[in-house]
């Protein structure tokens, strides 16, 4: 045993489940998701919580695949002091409530984002 691992307890067994490590704990990952929405979600206003979501069941409504910038450039961003993940934990509430997946994606189109890639939802075809 290194040395490492007598002050800091036995080593992390870094092999992939397909090399013979643990298999990965997916439960404990989505109760975090889930936790981390509630925080977010938890000082975000109810009347942007209403508009988002309305936004959200027109494009479903009328069969138009969006970003979240689709919805934010129609709603506005959410007020001072509301959590940045707000925009994340509601469109992922909408997804759940409307049956939505992740059909695609694309490079965002606000510059603070530098061009990243963000999910486009949809319902599944």
């Amino acid at each position: 045993m290194s040395d490492q691992g007598a002050l800091f307890g036995p080593e992390p067994d870094d092999r992939k489940p397909w090399q013979g490590g643990a298999a990965y704990d997916l439960t404990k990952g989505e109760e975090l998701r889930d936790q981390g929405i509630t925080r977010a979600l938890s000082n975000t206003g109810a009347e942007y919580r209403t508009m988002f979501e309305r936004i959200v069941a027109d494009f479903v409504r009328q069969g138009i695949d969006f970003t979240a910038e689709d919805v934010t450039a129609r709603v506005g961003f959410p007020p001072a002091g509301t959590s940045p993940n707000a925009i994340g934990a509601l469109t992922r509430g909408c997804a759940v409530r409307f049956g939505l997946v992740k059909i695609g994606r694309v490079k965002a189109q606000r510059s603070p984002r530098h061009a990243n890639e963000i999910a486009v939802w949809g319902r599944r075809r």
